[in-house]
C-alpha cells in the first residue's frame, strides 16, 4: 500500500464508512489493536485500555475510575484536517442510542449473541492471553516494557492501513490514552470487562423478560381487542338489522296511516257531496212545502170565507123565509079580519073592504123593496 499512494485515496472513504458501520464491539477491538500497535511501534506505555464509550455508541461500557493522587497526563499530537473531517463524518454516521426495552425480542437476542460472541470470545481471550504472558511473577522492568505487557502481535495477520489511517489512529490513540498513574493493569481491566459483560447480560435477560411479558400482554390485548372488535361488529350488525326492521315497521305503519287518511278523505268527500245533495233536496222540499202550505192556507182561508158567506147566505135565506111566512100570516090575518068584519058589519064592511083593498097597494109596494133589500 505504501508503494501505491494514489490507490489509497480512492477506497479511503469506503473503508472509513465500512469501519464506522461496524458494531461497537468490533470497533472497540480495532481501536484496542491500533493502541497496541502504536504502543509497540512508537514506544507508548503498556497500560493501554479502551476509551469509555460516548453517548452515541450502541453498547455502553463502564470506564474504570482513575486512581486518586496520580496526575493525569495525556499525550497530545497535532490533529490533521483529515482526522477532524473523519471524526465529524463518523459521529454523523453513528446511530442514536435506542432504548433496549423498546427493541423486539429477536433483535435483543441477536444483539446478545453478537455481544457474547464478539466481546466475550475476542476481548476476554486477548485479555487472558495478555494476563498469561505477563504473569504474577513478572519483574518491574518487564512490567514497564510495552512489548511484554501488550503481548506479541503478529503483524502479518494485522490489517493493512494507509498513511492517512495511521495518522488518524495516532490522533485517536493520543486522545483515548491516559497517563500511567490513571491506568489499570490488563487483569483488572479484563475482570471489569467480564463483570460489565455479566451485568449487561443480566440486564439484557431482565429486559428480555420484560419484553416477553410485554409481548404476552400485547398478545393478550390483541386477542381481547379482536374479541371486542368481533363483539362490536356483531353488536353493530345487530343494531343495523334492528334499526332496519324498525324503519320497515314504521314505514309500513306510516303507509297504512296515509292510506287510511286517504280513504277517510275520500269518504269525507263522498259524505260531503251526499250532504250537499240532501241539503239541496231538503231546500227544494222545503220550498215546495212552503208553497203547498201557502196554497193550503189560501185554500183554507177561502174555505173559511166561503163557509162564512154560506152561513150568512143561509141565515139570510132563513130570515127571508121567515119574512115571507110573516107576510103570509099577515095576509091571512088581514083576510080573516076582513071576513070577520064583513060578517059583522056588512055595509061598513063593504066600504071598509073597499078602502082596505084600495089601501092595500101601498103596503105591498113598501113590502117589495124590503124583500129586495133582504135578497
Amino acid at each position: 500500500m505504501a508503494q501505491m499512494p494514489d490507490a489509497v485515496s480512492q477506497p479511503k472513504e469506503w473503508v472509513e464508512d465500512l469501519v464506522s458501520q461496524r458494531p461497537y464491539s468490533e470497533h472497540a477491538w480495532m481501536e484496542l489493536s491500533k493502541g497496541q500497535w502504536e504502543a509497540r511501534n512508537h514506544g507508548l506505555l503498556k497500560d493501554v485500555f479502551m476509551r469509555p464509550p460516548s453517548s452515541d455508541d450502541d453498547v455502553p461500557l463502564e470506564s474504570p475510575a482513575p486512581r486518586q493522587g496520580d496526575k493525569k497526563r495525556r499525550k497530545k499530537s497535532p490533529r490533521s484536517p483529515n482526522s477532524e473531517k473523519h471524526k465529524s463524518k463518523k459521529r454523523q454516521a453513528r446511530k442514536p442510542k435506542e432504548i433496549i426495552s423498546a427493541l423486539p425480542s429477536d433483535l435483543i437476542r441477536q444483539l446478545r449473541d453478537d455481544f457474547e460472541h464478539e466481546w466475550g470470545a475476542t476481548t476476554l481471550h486477548q485479555a487472558r492471553g495478555v494476563e498469561r504472558k505477563t504473569g504474577a511473577d513478572t519483574s518491574p522492568t518487564e512490567e514497564s516494557s510495552p512489548k511484554d505487557a501488550l503481548g506479541a502481535t503478529n503483524l502479518t495477520e494485522s490489517p493493512q492501513f494507509s498513511d492517512a489511517m495511521i495518522n488518524k489512529a495516532k490522533s485517536t490513540a493520543s486522545e483515548d490514552v491516559t497517563g500511567l498513574g490513571d491506568l489499570l493493569d490488563p487483569k483488572k481491566a479484563s475482570i471489569l470487562h467480564h463483570e460489565t459483560f455479566l451485568r449487561y447480560r443480566e440486564e439484557l435477560a431482565q429486559h428480555e423478560a420484560e419484553v416477553r411479558e410485554l409481548t404476552e400482554k400485547r398478545d393478550t390485548y390483541k386477542l381481547l381487542s379482536e374479541k371486542l372488535q368481533a363483539e362490536l361488529e356483531a353488536a353493530r350488525k345487530e343494531h343495523a338489522e334492528w334499526a332496519e326492521q324498525k324503519i320497515e315497521e314504521l314505514q309500513s305503519k306510516l303507509n297504512s296511516v296515509v292510506s287510511g287518511q286517504e280513504s277517510l278523505a275520500k269518504e269525507f268527500e263522498a259524505a260531503r257531496s251526499e250532504v250537499v245533495v240532501a241539503k239541496t233536496k231538503a231546500d227544494a222540499k222545503g220550498a215546495q212545502l212552503k208553497v203547498d202550505v201557502e196554497a193550503i192556507q189560501a185554500q183554507a182561508k177561502s174555505m173559511v170565507e166561503h163557509a162564512r158567506w154560506q152561513a150568512q147566505r143561509e141565515a139570510l135565506e132563513g130570515v127571508h123565509d121567515q119574512i115571507f111566512d110573516i107576510l103570509a100570516e099577515i095576509e091571512n090575518a088581514k083576510v080573516e079580519e076582513a071576513r070577520v068584519r064583513k060578517l059583522s058589519f056588512p055595509k061598513e064592511d063593504s066600504e071598509s073592504l073597499i078602502e082596505f083593498e084600495g089601501g092595500e097597494d101601498p103596503e105591498d109596494e113598501d113590502a117589495a123593496p124590503d124583500e129586495d133589500q133582504a135578497t
